[in-house]
């Protein structure tokens, strides 16, 4: 073992014995700075929770608007074909009654 080590060890033993010591004198400042520590957990854990709801709620309202333009667009795709179906009949009307009669 290397003096370093050996004097850090001896210092952490020092620094301990006096916490213990601190700790035996005055439990309640301890118990009163745990509390401390986890009324700041809770509220940490709170402020958490409400981001969590909010992010829900932006959840459901994009997937909502989502749908909705899935369906719009649809809707879009379907009056598009039946336009190009019109567009076909109003082509082969043209043929037939058109120039392309004489052809046949």
């Amino acid at each position: 073992m290397s003096v370093f080590s050996r004097l850090k060890t001896i210092i952490e033993a020092d620094v301990h014995e006096w916490l213990d010591e601190k700790e035996k004198k005055n439990p309640i400042a301890l118990l009163n700075h745990y509390l401390r520590q986890c009324e700041q957990e809770v509220e940490r854990v709170r402020q958490l929770l409400e981001r969590q709801y909010a992010l829900k709620e932006q959840f459901a309202r994009e997937h909502r608007e989502a749908e909705q333009m899935a369906e719009k667009r649809s809707k879009q795709a379907e009056v598009a074909a039946q336009a190009r179906c019109m567009e076909n009949v109003r082509g082969r009307t043209r043929f037939i009654f058109g120039s392309g009669i004489a052809a046949l």
